[in-house]
């Protein structure tokens, strides 16, 4: 059984879709699977058939693309290794969604995730709560975090700054950051 249409195709919009985790390739446009999304649930692929092989030779592969989890919150040299990783990822996925929007210019609405930004949270964000266990504990956290953010930030101003002036930008988070109960202790 085949779930509901994604919102976009419904409408009927040239779409450009990057990297957005649990979507396929569907609807009118481009669209772009498994790049660099953290669990991305369905296979590295793309609409055009070719266009995510051309991506990979142009921009490189996600350096933390399924390697995200590899990170040791306790080791400083790995969470370096992971979240240059990151930063890198979304410099890149700008460069990429950016890339898109002008070779497909006829492009009527872009949706690109920053993925980044949970891979580093499952593994930092006990540097923003006071009362987790492991706050106290920080090799780095909140400057790596910080580093993840801004290159996030980076990488979105980036790609509004291509983006038509009479684009409409909306920026959001699915469900915003918490603590989880299991990140830190499965990674352990």
């Amino acid at each position: 059984m085949e779930g509901a249409p994604p919102f976009w195709e419904r409408t009927g919009a040239r779409t450009i879709t990057f990297d957005v985790p649990r979507t396929t390739l569907r609807g009118p446009g481009v669209h772009v699977t498994a790049w660099g999304a953290h669990a991305p649930l369905h296979a590295r692929a793309s609409e055009p058939r070719g266009l995510l092989r051309e991506i990979d030779a142009r921009f490189g592969i996600h350096p933390g693309f399924e390697n995200d989890h590899a990170c040791g919150w306790h080791d400083a040299r790995r969470l370096d290794r992971t979240v240059d990783a990151l930063v890198v990822g979304a410099h890149r996925r700008a460069e990429i969604v950016v890339d898109l929007m002008d070779r497909f210019s006829d492009w009527e609405f872009v949706l690109c995730t920053m993925s980044e930004a949970h891979s580093a949270s499952e593994f930092l964000w006990h540097a923003m709560v006071p009362d987790h266990p492991l706050a106290s504990y920080d090799p780095g956290a909140w400057s790596q975090l910080e580093r993840v953010f801004q290159g996030i930030d980076d990488s979105v101003g980036h790609i509004i700054d291509h983006a038509p002036d009479d684009a409409t930008v909306v920026v959001f988070a699915l469900d915003g950051m918490r603590s989880g109960h299991g990140d830190l202790p499965s990674i352990v």
